[in-house]
């Protein structure tokens, strides 16, 4: 993890920032003689190579904890701010407390404070912009919520309101009732129909298989059907008093149009195979008395359309491949952009809303959240939070329960973390399960 890294490997990724060997000196100076001094360490006799050795091995987290130690027991220093909340101001306190006494000894020029100071504060203040710091000094509550931002509405594509569309209003009377007859036809799944049958004089073995369609895809085939009748009309310019339902049976027609929509439109063939799908329905519906087999199979122009289908959805999936390949590299996140969500999610957990103060216009808290939306925002935290950082599949987290497959546990020095255990693939043959330890950073939220 992120938040084991060194001080060196910190330093030396703030040196690549600004690459200036003399501010890098005061730094290691800074660090050395007064800050770790202060904090316990027995670096001021060090050679400058010693404390870089002793700072590759040297945890941040291990910094944290001696400096919370230190304002704890320390009475001297019980009044600097606290440092998971504030670390640059406790480090630059806790400097100058042991440079100033250096002053007063005689043992060091006043003059010479401001260079040393400087390049720790730059550096300080940059650490604590960084995920590695925050992840390790985030508060369990915040206080007040960062400012929200309006999401972006997403982009709706759709064949409603096509500016070539034969709108149901444009249709002749002749074509709207037609396709009011065939809706029945789709709404009943061709009971009606199979009545007129039996009552004929036409014998079958079995009643012809018809789908019933919900009153919304229903919708959706006026909105396609107006499209493909508008492309018929506004655009090859045929003329709208002769339009029918069996156009969609002519197959050279259906296949120019889902052409012109891929090479003018820039669309898949996902519409194309929707058209087909209606086409279809219009075949049975017509056919319906002169099939002789349930699926339709005897009918020419209904396999003609199935196999241009089947032959479209391969060409689709292809298509829905290569805008997956082209999409994932936007989407994929690192592993530091998902932390970074979790401490964005973390902050989302504050007490109260925020509001922009009118006169300083500093972020300041204002009206105290409801415990059950704070509650929420928490388990959202915490859900994502484990998704995040525990070391199995997410689909196993639904199956954690407390004090069964996950429980808390504390080592030998009195380290608390917890463990879950896991149903293996081959548990019905073993009877035993995997048992995991979670990450550390999981266990003060769990216990929270």
């Amino acid at each position: 993890m992120t938040t084991q890294k060194t001080i060196q490997e910190t330093i030396d990724t703030w040196n690549q920032t600004h690459n200036n060997p003399t501010l890098a000196k005061f730094l290691n100076t800074a660090l050395r003689k007064y800050v770790f001094e202060g904090l316990g360490y027995a670096t001021r006799s060090m050679k400058p190579r010693e404390f870089t050795q002793l700072s590759q091995t040297l945890k941040l987290e291990n910094l944290l904890k001696k400096a919370l130690k230190l304002h704890k027991q320390e009475e001297a220093f019980s009044t600097f701010p606290k440092p998971q909340e504030n670390l640059v101001e406790f480090a630059l306190m806790l400097f100058d407390f042991h440079f100033d006494r250096e002053v007063t000894a005689g043992r060091r020029s006043k003059s010479t404070k401001h260079n040393y100071r400087s390049a720790l504060g730059r550096w300080l203040r940059w650490l604590a912009e960084q995920l590695w710091w925050q992840e390790l000094s985030a508060e369990q509550t915040p206080l007040v919520m960062p400012p929200q931002h309006r999401r972006p509405q997403p982009v709706r594509f759709s064949t409603r309101g096509a500016k070539y569309s034969l709108n149901p209003s444009q249709w002749p009377a002749s074509l709207a009732d037609e396709f009011s007859q065939y809706q029945e036809f789709r709404r009943t799944d061709g009971r009606g129909e199979a009545r007129k049958a039996r009552r004929s004089a036409i014998k079958r073995r079995s009643t012809p298989n018809v789908e019933a369609l919900s009153e919304s895809t229903l919708k959706h085939h006026v909105e396609v059907i107006s499209a493909f009748l508008g492309w018929y009309v506004n655009i090859l310019g045929n003329s709208p008093d002769h339009v029918d339902l069996l156009l969609l049976l002519e197959i050279e027609l259906i296949e120019d149009y889902n052409d012109w929509r891929i090479d003018n439109r820039n669309t898949s063939h996902a519409l194309g195979i929707t058209l087909i799908n209606i086409a279809v329905g219009i075949a049975k519906w017509k056919h319906f008395h002169q099939t002789e087999r349930r699926n339709f199979s005897d009918i020419a122009v209904i396999e003609v359309l199935r196999e241009l289908r089947a032959e479209w959805t391969k060409e689709y999936k292809l298509e829905q491949e290569e805008s997956r390949a082209r999409k994932w590299p936007l989407k994929e996140l690192t592993h530091e952009q998902l932390r970074d969500i979790v401490l964005y999610l973390k902050q989302n957990c504050a007490l109260y809303w925020g509001r922009t103060d009118k006169h300083t216009g500093k972020w300041i808290k204002c009206a105290q959240r409801h415990p059950s939306v704070v509650v929420n925002s928490w388990l959202t935290y915490l859900l994502v939070m484990i998704f995040v950082f525990l070391p199995v599949r997410q689909q196993e987290v639904r199956g954690h329960i407390l004090g069964e497959t996950i429980w808390r546990e504390v080592d030998e020095q009195g380290k608390a973390y917890y463990c879950v255990s896991v149903m293996h693939k081959n548990f019905s043959k073993t009877h035993k399960r995997r048992i995991y330890k979670l990450p550390d950073l999981l266990t003060k939220e769990l216990d929270y």
